[in-house]
């Protein structure tokens, strides 16, 4: 498995939407669920506390960050040759300190770390921080960390784990996500 870190700039309408106070719509409903900072309800790969929320998920879409908040779907399963990224989000603070990093450790089938990824950034001070009681929204971290499998990968059930580290309240959540490799 090759991981290679891709790098992208927030598109322009992204902005748009936080600078006039609008909620960020997905039919994947990234947002639904998610409310005045916290999660309706927590699962393993969506956490909130100390008013620090991060969400993981899994996609095979290349223009993720050109469509993300029309449409997408996250993934969990895959075959030999598929590319797929991981992706963090992060809730901003509504008054705009924000500073966050992870690390991501993707372990294979027998539960060893078969890839490790350290201090990468999720979002640091964005330019255009939520106003409001009501307006903190999940964002997508600039970074993606994409993925090929390759033919002698193992098949199997992986787990990625991401410990996401808030810098200013100096919090951490810990995410997890499975995925199958599969013939």
């Amino acid at each position: 498995m090759k991981a290679v870190l891709k790098k992208y700039l927030v598109p322009t309408v992204i902005l748009g939407t936080i600078l006039t106070n609008r909620r960020l719509m997905a039919e994947d409903s990234v947002q639904d669920g998610f409310a005045n900072g916290k999660f309706i309800q927590e699962t393993e790969s969506q956490k909130a506390t100390n008013g620090f929320a991060g969400k993981l998920d899994i996609t095979d879409d290349p223009n993720f960050f050109a469509d993300w908040q029309k449409h997408w779907h996250p993934v969990s399963t895959f075959k030999h040759g598929d590319e797929f990224y991981i992706v963090v989000f992060v809730a901003d603070r509504p008054n705009g300190l924000m500073d966050s990093v992870y690390d991501l450790t993707i372990f294979n089938p027998e539960g060893k770390p078969y890839i490790t990824r350290t201090n990468m950034v999720a979002l640091k001070h964005p330019l255009f921080p939520s106003s409001g009681p009501d307006s903190t929204y999940l964002k997508p971290s600039s970074r993606l960390v994409g993925l090929h499998l390759d033919p002698d990968d193992p098949v199997g059930e992986y787990k990625v784990h991401v410990v996401l580290k808030d810098k200013v309240t100096k919090t951490e959540l810990n995410l997890e996500k499975k995925f199958t490799v599969e013939k």
